[in-house]
């Protein structure tokens, strides 16, 4: 996946545990202010609606984010793009070490140049 995909799930899970905590606070508040039947009052009637919202919340998010699990050549590809990556990372490192040691030998050069 991706990191934009990554930072959209994170964010939109950030976004639907604020949006319960906050459902769940007004939620609990107004059934203690309100003069509902001692039987609304039930912390059993409150977790439902809770769990109602919960899966509704995520039923949204994996249609949205289309989340399903990756097949083996999926994973496999994943794995060769990263070792892919991590060696184009390793030659740039490389590369820049070689330029850096070059122009060091160009200083050092430089300096004796101008020390005789």
């Amino acid at each position: 996946m991706s990191t934009l995909a990554m930072i959209l799930i994170i964010t939109t899970l950030i976004l639907m545990v604020t949006v319960i905590l906050i459902w769940s606070a007004l939620s609990f508040t107004d059934l203690q202010d309100s003069n509902y039947d001692k039987e609304m009052m039930e912390d059993w009637n409150y977790f439902k609606w809770m769990a109602y919202g919960v899966a509704a919340i995520w039923g949204l998010v994996k249609a949205t984010y289309k989340i399903r699990p990756k097949s083996g050549i999926d994973k496999e590809i994943e794995e060769e793009e990263k070792e892919i990556a991590e060696l184009e990372r390793q030659k740039e490192k490389i590369d820049k070490l070689r330029s850096l040691k070059r122009r060091k030998e160009e200083l050092f050069e430089q300096v004796e140049d101008y020390s005789e």
